[in-house]
């Protein structure tokens, strides 16, 4: 009966603003990749938002070429580094080696730049955690999330994170069927195009130009 009420103002637009986040839909036009990278941008606000980093970030791993590219991010920098990343000494690079979590809380300013490589010049950053996405028992990607505030996350940060990492790789095994199903499908068209019943091949430019569509769609 002591504690003080919370008060809260409501905007007159709480409806409108709140149907509009939640109602918005997919750019039209976009494939299965680019549903994943926009579903992905959404995340990566959230995650930042959530933990008032400076910047949450995705990263793709390349095994053949031993190589990270960033897909998306969320930043408060507009120095993120537009290239591919080799395998070194940096957090990242210990990330994939290692197969597991990562977390720094006391970034120094001189060893930012060794430790923190997707920048192109140092940002102050203090804090960093970072976990790996594994599919199919192979580490495929990163989710990596920064903070220019000493020792702003902690194990209960990786337990979090490890929740968007499963819902990701949920969405990435529904992408996975269906592009897999869509692909099917164009062969059989294609296939159908071809030898289907209805086909009436009488001459070879009609030959040809169903040869033609069949190869297209394959």
């Amino acid at each position: 009966e002591f504690r003080s009420s919370k008060v809260t103002l409501k905007p007159p637009d709480l409806k409108e603003k709140f149907n509009e986040i939640a109602n918005e839909s997919f750019p039209t036009g976009m494939g299965h990749n680019g549903q994943f990278s926009f579903v992905l941008e959404k995340m990566l606000a959230v995650i930042r938002e959530a933990y008032s980093a400076h910047t949450a970030i995705f990263f793709w791993y390349h095994k053949n070429k031993e190589k990270l590219s960033i897909e998306k991010f969320n930043s408060g920098s507009t120095e993120i580094a537009n290239r591919k990343f080799d395998l070194e000494d940096d957090i990242l690079s210990k990330i994939v080696q290692k197969g597991e979590p990562e977390l720094l809380s006391d970034i120094s300013p001189a060893a930012e730049a060794d430790v923190i490589r997707y920048y192109n010049s140092p940002q102050g950053i203090r804090s960093f955690v970072g976990v790996p996405l594994f599919y199919d028992k192979s580490l495929i990607a990163i989710i990596a999330v920064d903070s220019k505030v000493g020792d702003a996350f902690g194990i209960e940060t990786i337990y979090a994170l490890g929740r968007f990492v499963r819902v990701l790789t949920m969405l990435i095994t529904i992408f996975e069927e269906k592009h897999s199903e869509t692909v099917s499908q164009q062969r059989l068209k294609a296939l159908l195009n071809l030898i289907g019943p209805d086909n009436k091949l009488d001459n070879e430019e009609e030959l040809i130009r169903t040869l033609h569509e069949s190869v297209s769609l394959l």
